[in-house]
């Protein structure tokens, strides 16, 4: 149990309606510390998936189906809401993953030079994002060489595949808990773990 997230837990706990929280957690053989538990409760109200006296919200049901920090889930279901789930599904794929960009041999100017190609304001997040898709359309552009690209820009061709394959798995896993609409021929991609090149749909409208 201590390896497991404890927003996790605590959200299993509420969705199992095993009781209230920390007296349950504490009745465990390796129980998690009262602080961490109370950190844990903090958090999940924090991103509203509990209510100020610790009842499970509807977003609370929905971030308990997906393998992600809650706020990372919080990140990929505020994405399909305002219909940019593709970018969100990203962006939660970069922050699980180390930074593309590498430091190999050649000078710092050039280093920098190619990183300010992809720059947006201050933000160190959407330089890799946007890296991420310039590298996703030199792999899709016929006649490009996405390794000499990867080379150019001093990022690495490994760490950018790990990024999509943490985000195909994302997609899988959002997939599985229906909360993402497939046609027969994206779940067969899907389920023969082929990288993804088609646009992501939105969510639909459950109610």
């Amino acid at each position: 149990m201590l390896r497991l997230s404890l927003q996790d837990l605590v959200l299993r706990v509420k969705i199992c309606k095993l009781g209230e929280v920390e007296p349950t957690l504490l009745e465990a053989v390796d129980p998690p510390s009262p602080k961490n538990i109370r950190r844990a409760i903090d958090s999940l109200k924090e991103v509203k998936a509990l209510t100020n006296t610790e009842n499970l919200t509807p977003l609370g049901t929905q971030l308990a189906k997906l393998p992600l920090d809650v706020f990372l889930g919080k990140l990929i279901i505020h994405g399909a809401f305002f219909k940019c789930l593709d970018a969100a599904i990203s962006i939660a794929a970069i922050l699980s993953s180390k930074s593309p960009f590498i430091s190999t041999m050649g000078s710092n100017s050039q280093k920098e030079v190619a990183r300010l190609s992809f720059r947006k304001g201050d933000s160190d997040l959407l330089t890799v994002y946007n890296a991420y898709c310039a590298w996703k359309r030199a792999r899709s552009t016929p006649g490009s060489n996405e390794y000499a690209f990867c080379r150019k820009n001093f990022l690495s061709s490994q760490t950018l595949l790990n990024i999509e394959d943490v985000k195909m798995q994302l997609v899988v896993s959002i997939a599985d808990a229906g909360l993402l609409q497939l046609d027969a021929s994206q779940k067969t991609s899907l389920n023969r773990s082929v990288i993804i090149q088609y646009p992501i749909p939105d969510f639909q409208d459950q109610n």
